[in-house]
């Protein structure tokens, strides 16, 4: 493991700590534990020593489906949440349009394997700044602050030319943005938020929605909807990506 993914862990494990005994000093506290099921499908554009690559058209790369983890942890108002998911979307194709990656020259008619896979871990952090319920309907208002940090790929393998090429990057991306919740009932409730950056030409955008059951005490399903548009440069190089689909989840938990 590298050095600075220890230190990021470290501090992540000390960020953790420093929640749970600063709100549950005041506060009850709620952990949650879940997996989820992704279906997505991605569309953008890459550049790496080269010349730029329409991902879907010119590598046939298509859908994915992946599982992640969660972990949630709630107090009252507070409310911090951890996610990661590993990714990968594959195609096979005939080249029909020459095109250069990592300075090798891929031609018309060669035979080619593509990946674009990536690892996300989501750190995020919310506060209820306005929390309205009763027995039947509840709303609440939260600003909120977010990390994802990519740790992407994209790979290009040819036995016609006997290449197997590589470019990868991390990305972590600090995010801001808003996020209101409805319940209907104890039982049902429904969530959405957006946040983003944009900084030098490079901008990061995300949304979700998310319909939540709880058929009963400390469990419950969510089936949701997300989206991510990533335009990110570094020089000459470039990935750009939008990516969006379905996600399920379910998720047990546990008050102390």
């Amino acid at each position: 493991m590298k050095k600075n993914n220890k230190i990021f862990l470290l501090l992540l494990a000390g960020g953790i700590f420093f929640f749970i005994s600063t709100v549950k000093s005041v506060y009850a506290v709620e952990i949650s534990v879940g997996a989820s099921y992704t279906d997505f499908e991605l569309s953008g554009k890459a550049k790496y020593k080269g010349t730029k690559i329409d991902i879907e058209k010119d590598l046939a790369v298509g859908g994915n489906k992946s599982a992640g983890g969660i972990l949630r942890i709630d107090s009252e108002r507070h409310h911090l949440t951890l996610e990661f998911t590993s990714v990968e979307f594959g195609g096979s194709k005939s080249i029909s349009e020459e095109f250069k990656f990592n300075d090798k020259t891929y031609t018309v008619n060669a035979q080619i394997d593509s990946k674009l896979e990536y690892d996300i871990l989501e750190i995020q952090c919310h506060y209820d700044l306005l929390d309205l319920e009763n027995e039947m309907l509840g709303f609440s208002l939260a600003p909120l602050f977010k990390v994802a940090v990519y740790d992407a790929a994209l790979k290009i393998k040819s036995s016609t030319l006997g290449y197997d090429e590589t470019y990868s990057e991390i990305l972590p991306l600090p995010t801001v943005g808003l996020l209101t919740q409805l319940n209907f009932t104890k039982y049902l409730n429904f969530s959405a938020q957006v946040n983003g950056i944009e900084y030098e030409g490079n901008s990061y955008f995300e949304y979700r929605a998310l319909l939540e059951i709880k058929p009963m005490e400390g469990f419950s399903i969510g089936v949701g909807h997300k989206g991510v548009n990533m335009d990110y440069s570094d020089g000459d190089d470039l990935l750009d990506m939008d990516i969006e689909g379905l996600f399920a989840q379910a998720v047990l938990s546990y008050k102390f």
